[in-house]
């Protein structure tokens, strides 16, 4: 088994995560992803109140976790794509996919999450799993 550890000292926790996959675990005082691929490093960080910015990148590729307030507006290619509705986490959303852009958008009654990048649908739904509010 490997043993994943990341340690953060401006957070009160540290997180050991025991599992066979080659990721890390991702945390500071806004986000917490349980699962980030491996190789990808935070690349961006923005948190221009309300919204919250996460980018990781590895090489050519990427992926972001956006949460902005309820009453946004967000546009994404679906072009030659698919749509699918999902529950995640007890939220309701959306799944999108196209040749260029992968995402899951999630939504309660304050905020919306978006995740999106272009790396496999697969992956980002992973992420998306490994989130925590």
């Amino acid at each position: 088994r490997l043993m994943n550890f990341f340690f953060s000292p401006e957070n009160p926790n540290t997180t050991f995560t025991f599992n066979d996959e080659h990721s890390y675990v991702y945390s500071d005082k806004k986000v917490y992803l349980n699962y980030v691929p491996e190789g990808f490093v935070l690349t961006d960080r923005s948190d221009n109140d309300p919204v919250i910015s996460r980018t990781f990148s590895k090489e050519d590729k990427s992926f972001d976790l956006s949460i902005y307030p309820i009453d946004t507006h967000l546009s994404l290619d679906t072009e030659n794509g698919t749509l699918e509705e999902i529950t995640m986490h007890g939220l309701k959303g959306v799944t999108t996919s196209s040749n260029l852009v992968n995402s899951v958008i999630l939504y309660d009654d304050n905020f919306v999450y978006c995740f999106t990048g272009n790396i496999a649908q697969n992956e980002i739904i992973k992420i998306t799993q490994g989130y925590q509010k």
